[in-house]
């Protein structure tokens, strides 16, 4: 059913794929994907801190399978980005690419990723001009 409402979301078709990722959150609550999924439609909503809450509970497992390793870590990755974090984001992706480096889906991330390292430079340097010029004065 996860992967029929992803394809259906893929599809826009996204008030049915909203309807399936709330049928699975309530028959299957403890399934992972439907979880994962949950906190995107929370993000989606702009709820980003009932998509951290669901996403903490699901930290507290004490291992994945590497799919859902994938699956929270891009998942991490997107809210952080939402959330104006990213140096969270680059980390989350350091630690899948680091765990799972033949994931296809790391290609979807790459961009927005060196996007975010070229950012974080240029937020740096313009800190550190900052810093500069007030010890000038």
């Amino acid at each position: 059913h996860n992967n029929l409402a992803v394809a259906l979301d893929m599809q826009g078709r996204k008030e049915e794929s909203s309807a399936m990722i709330d049928q699975i959150i309530n028959q299957y609550p403890d399934y992972f994907f439907g979880q994962v999924s949950a906190a995107r439609k929370a993000m989606i909503a702009d709820d980003l801190k009932k998509a951290r809450e669901i996403l903490n509970k699901l930290m507290t497992r004490k291992q994945y399978h590497v799919t859902e390793f994938s699956a929270l870590c891009a998942v991490f990755i997107d809210l952080s980005i939402e959330d104006d974090q990213p140096d969270a984001a680059l980390s989350w992706f350091d630690m899948w690419e680091g765990a799972y480096p033949e994931d296809p889906r790391l290609e979807q991330y790459e961009e927005r990723i060196e996007m975010l390292r070229l950012f974080t430079k240029i937020k740096d340097i313009s800190s550190y001009k900052g810093k500069r010029k007030k010890k000038l004065k």
